[in-house]
């Protein structure tokens, strides 16, 4: 299991480790905002997925290399699983190594995460894999749904991320 701790102190606060012997984590439904804005300053890529999704199986290489790329330049990346079975989810996180600090919704529901994206400018739909991607003021500069090809969503990134 993968998870991320800040880097060392000398590195920029955005910089990211992978622990593989981490914990996992549980975010409850009423925390999720609280979450997506805790790293401002930072460029933020949100995945919502789940164990049960076909797309977000076929797409978790590409986003895997796509965080690889970024993540030494200051992304961030939060993966949020809405599996309602842990075991599922834990099943899912053992096949599929992430590269970020995967996290699971627990008591969610739709008009609840509908809230939580509108927060920070977002539009949820229920159609997963969903990324949104945040700026350094914690606000969604995009979003996509379904992505077969993140090319887009690595240019904003690298957008984002020029100093």
């Amino acid at each position: 299991m993968l998870v991320l701790l800040p880097a060392l102190a000398h590195a920029s606060p955005c910089q990211q480790t992978v622990d593989p012997d981490a914990s996992p984590l549980l975010i409850p439904a009423e925390e999720l905002t609280e979450t997506l804005t805790a790293q401002r300053g930072c460029v933020v890529l949100v995945e919502v997925y789940a164990s049960w999704c076909g797309p977000c199986a076929t797409i978790d290489p590409a986003v895997t290399a796509l965080i690889e790329k970024h993540r030494p330049d200051g992304l961030v990346a939060l993966g949020l699983s809405v599996d309602t079975s842990r075991g599922a989810w834990m099943k899912w996180r053992e096949e599929h190594a992430r590269v970020y600090a995967p996290q699971q919704i627990t008591g969610w529901t739709l008009a609840g995460l509908t809230a939580d994206f509108a927060a920070v400018g977002a539009q949820f739909t229920s159609a997963i894999p969903l990324f949104v991607l945040l700026d350094t003021e914690g606000r969604a500069v995009m979003s996509l749904t379904e992505p077969t090809d993140l090319a887009a969503l690595d240019a904003q990134i690298s957008a984002l991320l020029v100093p």
